[in-house]
């Protein structure tokens, strides 16, 4: 796809992004530098919690032990040789059975430290499907419809993280409610607006009690916000804490733009932007490379999608950038990588596709799109890109390079 160079440039870019928040050099990094004390236990949990477990590890002291929750194929060699970390795989995007028995063993794991304990928590973006124990009233069953209507009808992160912690006995401050020891460190890796700790994996991490005014629901979902029972919190916690963003698409933004200015190329936008239905997105981006220098274009977020009845294979990012290269048709002088930071892009094995518009057959890629069917289209075209789990997950990252005319 395009010429090598301009693709070298672009991945290039992307990777200094990514690598800028990967989970292990995050986490070794903030703790060499600011914790003041050893810690008896740590917990992570998210697509990342095995690199900011693996950092965390580097950077302690023997002594502690651990527990870590994970996507499936996210597990490396090296995290399951620590013999002092338990190491959990469960399901992402959608929980199942492994996602229940996750949340209570991070119950159990945050209820068992001793009144001295001192414990570290490790956030990353997915812990919401990954780590789960629901309200007595709510059955797996209900959980797995309520996400595939939230998806489905392109909610927003926070709508659907509202309505998940409504229905969960770990998230929005409840798991660390029940921490009964002295203190508490929580790090995460924001992929999320505003980098809210409330917000992030739906407030698993969240040390104070998160309250919501709840989106309504259909009528086939109505009966379990009905039922809803808010769990009593004591608000004046036992225990002492500090939250820190440890890595968030902010910074992955400025590494990119780092990277590309030290390559001669000017930074004509930098901006956390993506928030808008994918194909009103994809109209803005790419009326900004048409009407823009030359240069390069960075944007961050995470769009939504509204899914057709039976979608085919793909993900946001895919069809973001599809939909970029039908807006943009045969207009030359532009090349976007568009792609998740964690390596994923819905069910598939890509993290999203590198385009250049004028080198693609887009006679169908309009029926794909409506389809929700990129991947197929984007594999034909040479299209895809696949980077393998980062490490890290701090939403959607968009490289543009556009170059001057002939």
């Amino acid at each position: 796809m395009t010429d090598t160079g301009t693709q070298n440039l672009l991945e290039s870019a992307w990777w200094q992004g990514v690598k800028a928040v990967e989970g292990r050099f995050a986490t070794r990094n903030w703790l060499n530098r600011n914790h003041p004390v050893q810690y008896d236990a740590v917990l992570a949990m998210g697509k990342a919690a095995g690199a900011m477990a693996l950092g965390a590890d580097d950077a302690l002291e023997d002594g502690f032990t651990g527990l870590v929750i994970t996507k499936y194929g996210h597990v490396t060699a090296e995290l399951s040789r620590r013999p002092h970390l338990t190491v959990f795989e469960s399901a992402h995007p959608t929980p199942d059975q492994s996602s229940l028995q996750s949340g209570q063993m991070a119950r159990e794991f945050v209820q068992s430290r001793g009144s001295e304990d001192r414990l570290l928590v490790l956030i990353s973006g997915g812990a919401s499907a990954l780590v789960e124990n629901l309200m007595p009233h709510v059955e797996l069953g209900d959980l797995q419809s309520i996400n595939e209507f939230m998806h489905a009808s392109g909610w927003d992160i926070g709508r659907m993280n509202s309505l998940r912690r409504s229905l969960s006995q770990v998230k929005g401050g409840r798991l660390l409610s029940t921490f009964s020891g002295r203190h508490i460190d929580v790090l995460a890796i924001s992929d999320v607006p505003g980098d809210d700790i409330s917000v992030i994996a739906s407030g698993i991490g969240s040390p104070f009690l998160v309250k919501d005014e709840l989106s309504p629901l259909p009528e086939q979902f109505a009966h379990l916000q009905r039922s809803v029972r808010n769990q009593e919190h004591d608000e004046s916690s036992r225990y002492t804490h500090n939250v820190t963003i440890i890595g968030s698409n902010a910074v992955a933004r400025a590494a990119a733009a780092d990277f590309l200015t030290a390559q001669g190329r000017a930074i004509r936008c930098n901006a956390e932007t993506l928030y808008a239905d994918v194909f009103e997105v994809a109209a803005t981006l790419a009326e900004t490379l048409r009407q823009g220098p030359e240069g390069a274009y960075i944007w961050g977020g995470e769009p939504t999608v509204k899914l057709p009845q039976s979608p085919g294979q793909g993900g946001r990012n895919q069809s973001l950038a599809m939909a970029m290269a039908c807006e943009l048709g045969d207009q030359s002088d532009v090349a976007v990588l568009v792609a998740g930071t964690d390596g994923n892009d819905g069910p598939t094995d890509a993290a999203g596709a590198l385009i250049c518009p004028a080198e693609l057959d887009l006679s169908d890629a309009p029926v794909y799109l409506q389809a929700a069917n990129a991947y197929p289209w984007l594999k034909a075209q040479n299209a895809l890109f696949i980077s393998e789990p980062t490490g890290t997950n701090v939403m959607d990252l968009v490289v543009a390079l556009k170059t001057a005319p002939p």
